[in-house]
């Protein structure tokens, strides 16, 4: 290497090594190497060498050529920062506001200094460090292996950055509605909130934002930032108030015009040629035209309908994770100890935890309890023991860890004694997936199976007794109002893969409350609170519900009488309301729906026994806001499950196969997936086979098959979700 004069002059001495250090920074930006710049280091008569040749140098001399040496990467480092920083502009103006694009290009350009998480950073991008690395070692090695995955890692990074940018885009919507200036186009707006949020995007989500508004806002649960104890139910806002009339207004202004388009043929023209732009499938358009005397347009064959959705919801579990009382005190405790805080992923330890301690004490007007099953699904990595451990440190300092279980259970002999020891328990289950398979196993022995029944059994015999299993040598005990519940915690693949057709229609899975938790993990952050810290405030909360209507009452062999917990005059209005919705639902919901939708109500009953014992153990009353919540919850647990099980429980490779793929095509949104994208992808399913499930599918309704004629007479073809 040939350093100039003004880099490899003047370091004579150890005063001047400030000196070279500063170079080392200016050295990316003249296209020097770390390993220039080193060996430049090694070069100065300055540096710290033995005193007689072959010797081992002194240590104080080798660690102070460790001090430097860590000073000058560090500053090399800085100033390749600095070099990335400096071309963000110019990278984008390129690129033309494509940050991903612009990512790449400055990948390439400064591949042999940039750090690829600086690179991500700098562009605003997340989880794209790996990508860049992709690009980082095509750009050095040329090698064409690496340069043909940058293409097919990039489309993979835009497809997990749109599901992004359009969460940022919603929970940016409710704002920029409410500034939104009159005439404006709602959609348009939405279009700043990210660099990857697209036409189709916006639209989408304005109209669900749209229409999430327009429903009549109720009271909102105000958490203190400074005092979590301090949180209480609010009136909602003047704002509020103002934001649900605005959205109405839109709402009312999209029907007016739909019904016009309905009853006036030109208006209807009109209208669909105007919003062609923003129709995600040019076929809806022209399906809308053959229905419209304005002259010829071609007939497009389309599929069957599908069936309508038995349960629909716009709630996000995001949402529903700040509940009132003693559940939301135990969340908000656990989230202030966590470095990577996930409220949904502690909901549901909380609830089972405060529906034990309330076991056989309480009771809804329909002799409901407090037992629940409750599974919380989320990917590898985002904390899911954290809540398991903080609910049993809080048991052993209350001295209530008799109402925590075990974590494994090996046999239905062992449930039953379990439960005849106490009544009222809660099992904290992680690897639940692995629980799951152990039970519904073909291949399992009659003590693992018998562990399904018992748990049917128990679930639905809290207001009165578990019968037991009569065996030749053992007889049959009752048990009087078993109050077991499970918190189990999983990962969406384990738990599925562990299903059957069984696991539905035995009953299990529709008696299951799921909270399915999506997205990226959570940020790593300084926990507020230490681990070993439990305020007594909580300690003390928690007693005094173990302790309501005696601390025995849990434990006694002879079911105690439970104190009523009663409806007030909003919550009974609200329930009416959603028994319509209930009866409604199960007119359209398909056989296997009909299990999960019959357990809405009762799922959202023991929710709001819960919550309600744990805001007032003494004069407990469910209110309206309460049952609401709970409402919202179990809808949204039940609606998950009929997606998810329709889509992932298989009983043979056939219908594994199709699970596959539809999953596929439905991740893929409405860009839809090529038949060659399919093969490659899913290369382990037969040809035949896979031809032979893309055409079932298309005939159900399930996908649309978009065949488009291109260039050279040869056909474009996707496979879109309906």
């Amino acid at each position: 290497m040939t350093l100039s004069p003004s880099c490899a002059t003047g370091f004579g001495g150890p005063h001047q090594l400030r000196q070279f250090v500063e170079f080392a920074r200016r050295a990316p930006s003249e296209g020097l190497s770390l390993e220039d710049v080193e060996e430049a280091c090694d070069a100065l008569p300055c540096w710290p060498a033995p005193t007689t040749p072959g010797a081992p140098a002194r240590p104080a001399a080798a660690r102070a050529a460790r001090i430097v040496g860590e000073m000058i990467e560090q500053e090399y480092r800085e100033g390749a920062r600095d070099v990335v920083m400096d071309s963000v502009p110019s990278a984008l103006a390129a690129a033309g506001g494509d940050p991903i694009a612009a990512a790449r290009r400055t990948m390439e350009r400064h591949h042999d200094i940039a750090d690829p998480a600086d690179v991500a950073e700098a562009f605003g991008l997340i989880w794209a460090d790996g990508f860049l690395e992709t690009v980082q070692r095509a750009a050095a090695t040329g090698d064409a292996e690496w340069i043909a995955l940058v293409d097919a890692d990039e489309a993979a990074l835009r497809f997990e950055l749109a599901g992004h940018a359009s969460l940022v885009a919603s929970r940016a919507a409710p704002d920029i509605l409410r500034d939104l200036p009159e005439g404006e186009d709602f959609a348009d707006a939405l279009l700043a909130t990210h660099p990857l949020v697209t036409p189709a995007i916006a639209a989408d989500v304005a109209k669900s934002t749209i229409r999430r508004l327009a429903k009549p806002p109720v009271s909102q649960y105000q958490p203190d930032p400074i005092d979590p104890w301090a949180s209480c139910w609010e009136e909602p806002s003047e704002s509020a108030v103002a934001l649900h009339r605005k959205a109405l207004k839109m709402l009312e202004a999209r029907d007016d015009a739909e019904e016009i388009a309905d009853n006036d043929t030109l208006a209807a023209a009109i209208a669909i040629a105007h919003n062609i732009a923003l129709a995600s499938d040019r076929r809806d358009v022209a399906a809308a035209l053959n229905g419209l005397a304005v002259g010829a347009v071609p007939a497009i064959d389309e599929p069957a309908e599908p069936e309508p959705d038995a349960i629909r919801t716009d709630d996000r579990l995001a949402d529903l994770c700040a509940p009132p009382g003693l559940v939301g005190e135990i969340v908000d405790w656990m989230e202030a100890s966590s470095d990577r805080p996930n409220r949904a992923l502690l909901l549901g330890a909380a609830l089972t935890f405060v529906g034990t301690l309330a076991g056989r004490k309480f009771a809804t007007p329909s002799n409901l309890r407090s037992n629940n099953y409750i599974v919380s699904l989320a990917p590898s990595g985002h904390g899911k023991e954290h809540a398991i451990s903080r609910i049993k440190t809080l048991a052993a300092a209350a001295g209530l860890d008799r109402y925590v279980g075990p974590a494994r259970i090996m046999s239905a002999s062992a449930l039953r004694k379990l439960v005849a020891r106490e009544p009222s328990v809660g099992c904290y289950i992680d690897e639940f997936g692995g629980f799951m398979s152990q039970i519904h196993d073909r291949r399992a022995g009659m003590h693992n199976a018998m562990i399904r029944y018992d748990m049917l059994e128990m679930f639905s015999t809290a207001g009165t007794f578990f019968a037991g299993a009569e065996y030749a040598g053992e007889a049959a005990t009752k048990i009087y109002a078993p109050n077991f519940s499970i918190s189990g915690t999983s990962t969406p693949e384990a738990f599925w893969s562990s299903l059957s057709s069984l696991s539905a229609s035995d009953g299990l899975l529709a008696r299951l409350v799921l909270l399915d938790i999506h997205g990226p993990k959570p940020k790593r952050v300084k926990p507020r609170l230490a681990l070993s810290e439990i305020p007594e405030p909580l300690i003390d909360a928690v007693r005094k519900l173990a302790d309501a209507g005696g601390n025995l009452s849990a434990l006694s062999s002879v079911a105690p009488t439970p104190k009523v917990v009663p409806f007030d005059a909003e919550a009974e209005a609200i329930d009416a309301v959603r028994i319509a919705e209930i009866d409604a639902s199960e007119e359209v919901a398909s056989t296997e729906a009909m299990p999960f939708v019959n357990r809405v109500r009762e799922h959202a009953l023991k929710l709001a026994l819960i919550v309600a014992v744990g805001c007032n153990p003494i004069a407990p009353v469910i209110t309206g806001p309460v049952l609401d919540w709970a409402y919202r919850l179990a809808r949204l647990s039940a609606a998950t499950l009929i997606r998810e099980s329709a889509d992932r429980i298989a009983d043979n490779e056939r219908g594994e196969a199709m699970n596959r793929i539809l999953r596929m095509i439905r991740s893929a949104g409405e860009r839809g997936v090529t038949p060659g994208r399919i093969a490659d992808k899913q290369r382990g399913i037969d040809a035949r086979l896979r031809a032979q499930i893309l055409h079932d599918l298309v005939a159900a309704g399930r996908i649309i098959h978009d065949r488009q004629s291109g260039t050279g007479g040869r056909a474009r073809e996707r496979y879109i979700a309906a």
